[in-house]
């Protein structure tokens, strides 16, 4: 699996930062108020889901 470093966008209708991981078998996004939040998210949705991968044996 070949992740791509998620690169961020503002959601104008929720008024925050939003980010992905593409190249995932499975969706993992995240929202933040500010850019520093949204590091943090990221590292959390990845591990979300990557938890979630290790349950389902992928």
């Amino acid at each position: 699996m070949t992740v791509t470093e998620p690169s961020p966008a503002n959601d104008a209708e929720l008024g925050m930062h939003r980010g992905e991981f593409v190249g995932l078998n499975g969706g993992a996004d995240f929202y933040a108020a500010d850019l520093a939040n949204l590091r943090e998210e990221a590292a959390t949705s990845l591990a979300v889901f990557l938890e979630m991968c290790r349950e389902d044996g992928v």
